[in-house]
């Protein structure tokens, strides 16, 4: 039987999804695997309907790391959010929000998890293979922000579809909220464990002044050790640099420094300590990389 060639390419497209794309219509899109506190009730899964109707998730199942299979009569809403926890009930006292399935069996690890949704003939649908390194976003690991899709018709697989929700406390059940815009203070250099003294560069990358007063830098850890900024008004394009002294901190290696809004409701930013200093380039913008040398309060040199 011949077929036409639109069926073809049909065909194909199921088969060979476009690279970048999801190859499932319900996919993963936000995942808590390291809430800042109360991790055994606060870890959840969300899922997102990219249909414009419903899909019956009856006996649909998550897997691998976790396991949980959907109620019959599960239905997950044309365009929508359907949320797996692993504590329903405390989820939706904290979230205010309803309809949370779970309990979901097993723990979602802090250092990187495999996750698969799989319809009721155990086809596999999509699948998530989250981490800490690499390109994977530092800010969701255990600043209290969740793992986010860029969005929502971005595959699971790739670390480039996924950034930092950011909302602290994630958004389950609704669309994700995006992280801080271009403009704002962010972090854009720091030591590496390995030095004497630990210190940290901030800059705002914005055009307006902005006052660092209340903003708070936490570093992870037991302890979470915590500096809230004096006031200090932060002209465009410029920096500043808070000493060991100053942070009241300093840290070692795989460490997360994260810096919070004032009232920790929003994450600015987050980056993870290695033994040398870690630098953006170009200032401000860029990707994290290893300057030459270290340049507190100067533009930073990386050696490409």
């Amino acid at each position: 039987m011949l077929l036409a060639f639109g069926s073809w390419l049909a065909l194909l497209l199921a088969v060979y999804p476009p690279a970048g794309r999801a190859d499932s219509v319900v996919v993963f899109n936000e995942i808590m695997y390291h809430p800042a506190a109360n991790e055994r009730a606060l870890e959840w899964i969300e899922l997102h309907n990219q249909n414009a109707v419903d899909v019956d998730l009856s006996d649909w199942s998550l897997s691998d790391g976790i396991s949980f299979v959907f109620p019959e009569g599960t239905r997950i809403q044309g365009g929508g959010y359907l949320v797996v926890a692993i504590d329903p009930t405390t989820l939706m006292a904290q979230a205010g929000i309803g309809n949370v399935l779970g309990p979901f069996a097993g723990r979602l690890s802090n250092g990187g998890e495999a996750i698969n949704l799989c319809d009721n003939n155990q086809r596999l649908m999509d699948r998530v293979e989250y981490g800490t390194d690499g390109q994977w976003p530092a800010g969701a690991d255990g600043s209290g922000a969740s793992l986010a899709k860029k969005h929502p018709n971005l595959a699971s697989r790739p670390a480039e579809s996924w950034t930092v929700s950011g909302q602290v406390g994630g958004t389950p059940g609704r669309s994700n909220l995006p992280p801080a815009t271009e403009s704002g203070v962010v972090l854009n250099e720091l030591s590496g464990a390995s030095a004497a003294s630990f210190w940290i560069e901030l800059i705002n990358r914005g055009e307006a002044p902005m006052d660092l007063g209340a903003m708070e830098i936490v570093r992870s850890g037991d302890a979470s050790p915590v500096c809230v900024c004096p006031s200090h008004v932060l002209a465009g394009g410029a920096t500043v640099v808070l000493t060991q002294a100053e942070l009241g901190f300093g840290a070692a290696e795989g460490d997360r420094v994260f810096l919070f809004d004032p009232g920790r409701r929003l994450l600015l930013d987050a980056v993870t300590v290695r033994a040398a200093g870690r630098g953006r380039f170009p200032d401000g913008a860029g990707s994290w990389m290893y300057p030459a040398t270290p340049t507190p309060s100067r533009p930073n040199a990386v050696a490409l």
